[in-house]
């Protein structure tokens, strides 16, 4: 029977690259290769970020309107949304 010649990277790191990814939009040369299909798991996160409308250039989708991470990787600015929906609120009630 053969042994591994390595170990597998710990979760952590792999949820520290990834956001790192998401953050910055590209994977760095210094860890590594990106994730394997094989490695099914991280594969699928991989590719679900790389796919993140946010990850697209630009500010606004095509029609105008603002675009929404779908894999859960990118910050949102909690602030912003709260400042928009208050405003909302009440240029709607006054009507």
């Amino acid at each position: 029977m053969a042994s591994k010649s390595h170990k597998a990277m710990p979760d952590t790191v792999w949820m520290a690259r990834l956001r790192s990814f998401a953050a910055t939009g590209s994977w760095p040369a210094d860890q590594g290769n990106r994730p394997a299909p094989r490695q099914k798991k991280w594969y699928e996160l991989y590719q679900r970020i790389e796919k993140c409308p946010m990850m697209q250039h630009g500010q606004k989708s095509l029609f105008g309107g603002v675009r929404r991470c779908l894999c859960g990787f990118h910050i949102q600015k909690v602030g912003l949304t709260v400042g928009l929906l208050y405003s909302t609120n009440i240029t709607s009630k006054g009507d």
